[in-house]
């Protein structure tokens, strides 16, 4: 990497850092020297000596030759004014600075020289700390300079450098990913250039000023670097420096080898997206990025990502969150391509409204049929509500309901006068008079018309029963001696609604039936209908008139 762009900034100050730069080392005079990567180059003034130098720069003032030797000085105690002189940053005079946690969701851990504790926000993060997350744990730091680093699930990561260093008004930040990923915001301050590394075991990427994510596979033994804003340069022992610009990655493999920068997948589209969700599993069907293999989704509390609370890698856009409260939510999403390499993010925000949860509908049951004059609709008692709202109607949408009720203190409701037909019903549950939750999924049945009283008629020899039927029902009818049907005469099965029977004895008898539908559904019997079949009043012929009571005549 060339540092010009940097030394030109130096010449209007004191100093200044170049980040991740390969170099030589250069001389006293006044040309642009190519700091190492580790390098500090300061502008002499006019009267400097390189023991002055030592006692104002140097964490040990008598390491003063070592910068004569790099530098090539002739005499220590002449330095023209405005020669640029190599500093070892590892011999600069700085101050550690502690990070601290901004914010610690899940299961996380601060591993330090004097144990392990819970990370929590708030707490400082010293120079040697390890950050530890399991499964669902998110950890965001923030050094002394502002740069954040953003721990993400199943990562382990070292702060192994945190320093100030007053003299060049810089800081200098080091990480160490030893597992996992992190995601970091590299702040550029006024007054000097932060020197920010994330070093994993196959490369170091240095910035300053940028956003990148970092991840390192130790099953693949593999780094990937993926850049959002600004430039990273992504270095190794093994290649020269790559530099990396905005909306590309690299692989570093295990040998130190760095792939030519490649294009990031763009954010998926997230706008046709439902921005409102009633239950308790949220449900996102994001559409296809070309080149994608997987989808990463984080929901968050925050639109910066600080306190994720779930996360998803799926190998469709078919994403599921459970266990969430109600509240606004962000989302962000990411394509994944086949090497690994995670996408630009679209962002989505939602509101997640399932609570109090909807009771569950007892009877009628689901997809049953009844006949009967009324229905009695029982539910189950949500311990979260004080009481419920009620909906029927002839559709699934609730365009036009049939009945509503409202603020239903008793968990039944018995509607009488119903007209045949098929119905659908659901209910809500209420927590306060300004807290309701969202209805529940419609429960349908259908009502079926209650059997009609047979008719009856007789001739000579038999007597006939009609009433009437559906296209597809059977039928089964009995004809008893009593009205608790203890004493059946008889009972047929038939498949048409009508019956012929031989005329019986003379006396009281009792009918009903009842139909079962083609679907097997078996209806009620009929209220018993009495009939009365009394002897025959002849006339001269002996043929049967009728009968002096009234009743049928029996013969």
């Amino acid at each position: 990497m060339n540092c010009s762009s940097s030394l030109l900034r130096a010449a209007t100050a004191l100093a200044a850092l170049c980040i991740g730069a390969a170099a030589t080392a250069a001389g006293t005079d006044t040309s642009t020297p190519q700091p190492a990567e580790t390098d500090f180059i300061y502008r002499a003034k006019t009267g400097d000596t390189l023991i002055g130098l030592g006692k104002t720069l140097l964490a040990k003032p008598n390491d003063w030759p070592q910068v004569q030797r790099l530098n090539k000085i002739a005499d220590p105690r002449r330095i023209p004014t405005g020669s640029l002189i190599r500093i070892p940053l590892r011999l600069l005079k700085g101050e550690a600075r502690n990070g601290r946690i901004e914010q610690a969701v899940g299961d996380a851990r601060i591993v330090a020289p004097g144990g392990s504790t819970p990370a929590r926000a708030g707490d400082p993060i010293a120079e040697g700390a390890r950050v530890e997350t399991t499964g669902d744990g998110y950890v965001t730091v923030r050094l002394a300079d502002g740069s954040l680093l953003r721990i993400q699930s199943a990562s382990q990561a070292v702060l192994e450098q945190s320093r100030e260093y007053p003299q060049g008004g810089f800081f200098s930040s080091a990480w160490r990913l030893l597992s996992g990923r992190v995601e970091a915001l590299v702040t550029e301050l006024t007054g000097g250039e932060p020197r920010f590394e994330v070093r994993t075991p196959q490369s170091t990427l240095g910035v300053r000023g940028t956003e990148f994510r970092v991840a390192t596979d130790q099953q693949r033994a593999e780094t990937r670097g993926e850049v959002l804003a600004g430039t990273v340069e992504v270095g190794s022992s093994a290649s020269a420096p790559t530099r990396v610009g905005a909306g590309f990655a690299t692989i570093v493999d295990a040998s130190g080898h760095a792939t030519a920068p490649i294009a990031l997948l763009p954010a998926p589209d997230l706008s046709a997206l439902p921005a409102l969700h009633e239950r308790l599993l949220v449900r996102f069907d994001v559409p296809a990025v070309q080149g994608a293999k997987a989808y990463r989704a984080q929901v968050a509390r925050d639109r910066e990502f600080q306190s994720v609370v779930a996360e998803s890698l799926t190998p469709t856009g078919a994403l599921r969150f459970a266990d969430l409260p109600d509240q606004d939510w962000f989302m962000r999403v990411r394509a994944v391509d086949e090497r690994g390499i995670e996408g630009r993010d679209a962002v989505f925000t939602f509101r997640l409204k399932a609570r109090p949860e909807p009771p569950i509908q007892s009877a009628p049951p689901p997809r049953s049929k009844a006949r009967a004059l009324g229905v009695e609709f029982v539910w189950t008692r949500n311990p979260d509500a004080t009481a419920y709202d009620f909906q029927l109607g002839r559709d699934a949408d609730f365009a036009a309901p049939v009945q509503e009720r409202r603020a239903i203190v008793d968990t039944r409701l018995a509607l009488e006068g119903l007209a045949p037909g098929t119905y659908y019903w659901r209910l809500a549950s209420i927590r306060s008079a300004s807290d309701r939750g969202p209805w529940g999924d419609p429960a349908t049945f259908t009502l079926g018309a209650l059997p009609g009283a047979p008719a009856s008629t007789i001739d000579a020899a038999s007597v006939r029963f009609s009433w009437a039927g559906e296209p597809g029902q059977t039928f089964e009818f009995q004809l008893a001696r009593d009205n608790g049907f203890n004493d059946v005469v008889t009972s047929r099965t038939l498949t048409e609604p009508e019956l012929v029977l031989p005329k019986p004895a003379p006396g009281t008898y009792y009918l009903r039936y009842r139909a079962v539908d083609a679907d097997g559904f078996v209806g009620p019997f009929t209220s018993p209908q009495q009939i009365e079949l009394a002897r025959c009043v002849t006339d001269a012929s002996g043929n049967c008139v009728g009968a002096a009571n009234g009743a049928l005549p029996a013969q």
